[in-house]
């Protein structure tokens, strides 16, 4: 690497933290690349943007190779496991350090009734017994879920959150759009106006989302959480965080250390 090069760091955003350390990071003088799905907004970050995915270059091997990228930052949905695996893998064969953060889960608590699941089929299974008579009123707040699937659940009437207007919706299903963060009165208005009796969510944590499950807690309904997949590329990852402080500063102090940093 030559001493006049500037350092280059792909960000795999989508999160308020991805965001936080594109934008500190190019603060710092580093040459970053904020990459994200792009479905919903752009941020302002004060750095280069690359929105839906890295297909239309190969992959994200190619991507790294031709943009000589020094440093991979995952800092993806908790949920974005196919992403996340290919990243690191990518990076372990062209020697590239990738750091990962992993943003810390919510907890339950004893007011709490969460039912974990891990796929729609056992959703299902939980749904079943949780409301043997099916009188299931459930609320789908789960990000981009595949929507033909809510044909086969058996409930009496579901109601899907989603950031753009969905289509093709089977019979006794709305949705209302919404992006977070949201609020947990409005959340608590929400659940009580449609009498939702089940919440349907994903355990990605942080403070933006967690309205809905606390507005679950105060209503007393139960929270249909879907577990975290497993990251099976850890062997792939050369550090892992849960603070955006932290890994900000190993980023940085490994470049000032090796004398690329400008």
């Amino acid at each position: 690497m030559g001493g006049d090069k500037s350092i280059r760091v792909l960000v795999l955003g989508g999160t308020s933290e991805g965001r936080e350390i594109a934008r500190r990071l190019s603060m710092a003088g580093l040459s970053v690349t904020y990459s994200m799905a792009g479905l919903v907004r752009q941020a302002k970050l004060g750095c280069e943007q690359l929105t839906g995915g890295f297909s239309r270059y190969g992959g994200v091997g190619s991507w790294l190779e031709a943009e000589d990228v020094d440093a991979v930052v995952d800092a993806t949905h908790p949920y974005a496991q196919r992403m996340s695996e290919a990243a690191a893998r990518e990076c372990l064969r062209l020697g590239i350090p990738c750091v990962r953060f992993d943003r810390p889960p919510w907890q339950p608590t004893d007011d709490d009734e969460w039912i974990g699941f891990n796929d729609y089929a056992d959703l299902q299974r939980k749904i079943n017994h949780r409301f043997p008579e099916g009188d299931a009123r459930l609320f789908f707040s789960v990000g981009q879920m595949q929507y033909p699937q809510l044909k086969t659940f058996d409930a009496s009437f579901m109601l899907v959150r989603s950031a753009v207007p969905v289509q093709n919706l089977p019979p006794r299903c709305e949705y209302v759009l919404g992006v977070g963060p949201f609020d947990v009165g409005d959340e608590v208005f929400l659940l009580a106006d449609y009498r939702i009796n089940g919440l349907v969510c994903r355990n990605t944590g942080g403070r933006a989302l967690e309205a809905k499950y606390l507005a679950a807690r105060h209503l007393g309904v139960p929270v249909f959480m879907q577990n975290r997949p497993q990251f099976d590329a850890s062997d792939a990852v050369t550090q892992r965080f849960q603070q955006v402080d932290d890994l900000l500063l190993t980023v940085l102090q490994r470049f000032d250390q090796s004398g690329h940093h400008q």
